[in-house]
């Protein structure tokens, strides 16, 4: 599985991301971001997949998850992320970094 996280829309237009591919982490990492992926349920529903929207002037989170050559794109921000979604976002806002604009 490969996921890429993107953050953006701080007031100092930081712009924060991470791209995972669970086959070049370890076990017990990898073994955690596909539960948190899972437990999230972001890949099986379309209530979710109807939330993806882009809003101005607020903290928007993209991300990209690529399983069995299918790829899953949604954005959320800070104003509708599903309260299913938290811990998997924290991780991956855990993971990210700065990105060069």
């Amino acid at each position: 599985m490969r996921l890429t996280f993107y953050e953006s829309g701080t007031y100092t237009g930081l712009v924060k991301g991470c791209d995972l591919d669970t086959s070049m982490m370890d076990k017990e990492e990898a073994d955690h971001l596909e539960s948190l992926v899972d437990q999230s349920g972001i890949l099986h529903s379309q209530e979710l997949q109807s939330l993806t929207s882009e809003e101005a002037d607020t903290l928007t989170y993209e991300i990209k998850v690529e399983i069995d050559n299918t790829v899953h794109e949604f954005i959320f921000n800070k104003n509708n992320l599903p309260a299913q979604l938290i811990p998997l976002f924290k991780y991956l806002h855990d993971c990210a970094k700065v990105l060069p604009i």
